[in-house]
């Protein structure tokens, strides 16, 4: 008597799947992908617009600068009258008493530098009691609105509006000309760069200009000037102010917000003023640039994903995250603070990829669950392999 064949179960292999493996077509998961392009690109940009990533940006301003990336040696000194100086000097009266004023501006001039800038808006009918020498330009802030009708500048002296964009609650921008009433009328900065750097080569416009922000500058208290005045030294080498360029102003009351956090007003104009000596501030490109860039570095990403394994492709796109983020910074903005903005769209995508394939083996999953419910306990796939995976004996 012939006994029937066995047949040995050879239990079905289980795919690993990728973007190229799942079940739905491929024009499936492509609209799934430009929904996410269209959602997440207007979206990041809106938030860039509303600030949202300034402590990132912090953080990699700060890393850049540690790594000494972003470095100066510009000469900017900055005259604070902090706090203790507000209340002892000039008694914590605002206005400031201009006699006091006067004589820690005639205090700077002594040590010989190459231009002082005044971050303190006065009566212009004091400064021609400047006992300053002619050759060292002294620049002064005045509002052309004039809010406080006050007298007009003399005509022999040099002033510069103590403003700039207000595009949003932190402040990256510049100009070198502000509008004032009809006409237009230069900075602070930029009427300092032309009284002391008349050869730099910067172009005069009216194009709002990215600071490039740095911590750490050169700070000497106003006490310390107006203890130091008369020491045999201070007008010559080696003093800390002799041939820079000083930018008189207080942080007693002052502060405004940038990507490093809450900065006085003094220390944003001595930032404007080092990258102005350094070569001048970069253009913010438009948000079109943006918006084809952001286009750009997500059809990368999904190629990466989607003719690779995803394992392969995922490793090799967490890689690159980083990477495509920091240079396409340095191409738009010549610095790596923007990096966020083009990390959260790849870092995005990279989710949605890993939803996708995570559903689909979900699926595949539950599908595998009701077959072998179908099939009972003892089915499975048999093998269509080589003949020796089946094994027959006979019995007469």
């Amino acid at each position: 008597m012939g006994h029937r064949p066995k047949r040995r179960i050879v239990p079905a292999k289980r795919s690993v799947l990728s973007p190229t493996m799942t079940k739905q077509p491929r024009s499936h998961r492509l609209k799934w992908v430009v929904l996410v392009i269209s959602v997440t690109i207007p979206l990041l940009l809106w938030m860039d617009h509303r600030c949202s990533f300034d402590e990132l940006e912090a953080i990699a301003l700060d890393v850049s600068s540690g790594l000494g990336f972003v470095t100066r040696n510009t000469g900017v000194v900055i005259v604070d009258i902090n706090d203790h100086d507000y209340k002892d000097l000039f008694q914590g009266q605002s206005p400031l008493n201009p006699a006091i004023l006067i004589e820690l501006v005639d205090a700077i001039a002594k040590a010989k530098p190459k231009a002082i800038g005044v971050d303190i808006v006065t009566d212009p009918a004091v400064w021609t009691t400047i006992q300053a020498p002619s050759n060292i330009p002294i620049v002064w802030a005045y509002r052309p609105d004039n809010p406080e009708g006050k007298s007009l500048p003399p005509t022999d002296t040099a002033w510069g509006s103590p403003k700039w964009p207000t595009n949003g609650p932190v402040v990256r921008q510049y100009l070198r000309l502000v509008p004032c009433q009809d006409n237009q009328c230069p900075s602070l900065a930029w009427e300092i760069m032309k009284k002391g750097f008349p050869n730099s080569g910067l172009e005069e416009n009216n194009e709002e200009l990215t600071i490039r922000f740095i911590r750490g500058q050169n700070v000497v208290h106003a006490s310390d000037v107006l203890r130091l005045a008369n020491a045999p030294n201070w007008g010559q080498t080696g003093s800390p102010l002799w041939s820079k360029t000083v930018v008189l102003g207080g942080t007693y009351n002052d502060a405004h917000e940038t990507p490093l956090g809450r900065m006085p007003g003094v220390e944003i104009w001595a930032n404007i003023l080092e990258t102005e000596i350094d070569g001048g501030g970069y253009r913010s490109p438009p948000w079109i640039v943006l918006l084809i860039l952001g286009l750009v570095e997500s059809i990368l990403l999904v190629c990466l994903l989607q003719f690779w394994d995803f394992k392969r492709g995922l490793l090799i796109s967490v890689v690159s995250v980083p990477f495509l983020s920091i240079t396409l910074s340095w191409m738009v903005y010549h610095s790596a603070q923007r990096w966020a903005y083009f990390a959260m769209i790849l870092v995005t995508l990279i989710a949605e990829q890993c939803i996708e394939v995570a559903r689909v083996q979900q699926n595949e999953q539950i599908g595998e669950f009701f077959n072998d419910l179908r099939k009972g306990p003892h089915h499975g796939s048999v093998s269509d392999g080589p003949a020796e995976n089946v094994k027959t004996k006979s019995k007469d």
